[in-house]
């Protein structure tokens, strides 16, 4: 492979959560790390400050790497112009690009060349990647149900595992309010160990994104609680793969705290979505 460079954009802030710039600079750093010249910028102001001193927009980039679900088909058609090479990250637009990765395909992905679909393409965090394994805590529970609890449900699901008498601590994420507290549990916000609390934890109650795939990869037992329709399909998918334990505050709220760590699949979710990306972007130039 001759020397190439990759630019990625990518999108965040509170109004679509942090999945994209949280993943997006992960593969940023994959890349970087296999010897792909590579840079990170945003698509918006927003996600641009939280990226800070480490964006780079590199326009003279042979591979552009699109990571939004939203308002790209401009920039699709411009970067086509430039005889630029294009990847997307879960895009369902009509507006194709060369190559389309896709976790979930809810729709059918378009794409000129090809199509790369299955949660064995699901790109994890450093930390998650590099976290070493750790004595967890029995009784020690957390929720963190996405970057802001967009249906409110962090306290009633608190409430009904403290009543199984487990240790429960709610972690709100970096879009959460600070307004929200709870006069009976433990709450955090946005904690620098976040990832060492889903290692050291016997159960992890998220939504169905990113967190439940750390989660899943840590071997922690996960237990979902969906926010969208399209959380539910995933986490459905997690189940019937024999990944997470369950769905919905039903099952959370008759659940049995005695779980046998042996009829999960932590396969599943194998930690190796990155690299793969790395190996589509050494075969398409």
């Amino acid at each position: 492979m001759s020397k190439v460079s990759v630019q990625i954009y990518c999108d965040g802030g509170k109004e679509v959560g942090y999945g994209h710039l949280f993943r997006s600079r992960a593969l940023n750093n994959i890349f970087l790390s296999n010897g792909i010249t590579s840079s990170l910028y945003g698509l918006t102001n927003e996600v641009n400050e939280l990226i800070g001193k480490e964006k780079f927009d590199n326009q003279n980039a042979d591979v552009i790497v699109l990571d939004s679900h939203r308002n790209i088909e401009s920039r699709l058609v411009n970067l086509k112009k430039q005889n630029k090479k294009i990847i997307t990250l879960d895009w369902f637009g009509n507006e194709k690009p060369h190559i389309n990765i896709v976790i979930h395909p809810h729709q059918k992905p378009k794409a000129l060349t090809k199509s790369f679909i299955g949660y064995k393409y699901v790109i994890l965090r450093d930390q998650i990647l590099n976290q070493k394994k750790i004595n967890r805590k029995k009784n020690q529970v957390i929720i963190c149900i996405g970057g802001g609890d967009l249906l409110g449900q962090s306290n009633l699901a608190a409430d009904y595992l403290a009543k199984k008498g487990l240790n429960v601590i709610i972690v709100y994420g970096p879009s959460s309010n600070r307004f929200l507290k709870s006069e009976k549990h433990k709450v955090l916000y946005n904690p620098s160990n976040f990832t060492s609390l889903i290692a050291s934890s016997s159960l992890v109650v998220t939504n169905g994104g990113g967190c439940m795939f750390e989660s899943i990869y840590l071997k922690t037992p996960t237990l979902v609680l969906p926010q969208t329709l399209f959380e539910k399909r995933v986490a459905r998918i997690a189940k019937k793969n024999n990944a997470i334990l369950g769905l919905g505050l039903s099952y959370l709220k008759n659940f049995k705290t005695e779980l046998k760590m042996n009829n999960f699949n932590f396969k599943f979710i194998d930690g190796r979505g990155g690299m793969r990306i790395v190996e589509i972007v050494k075969k398409i130039l």
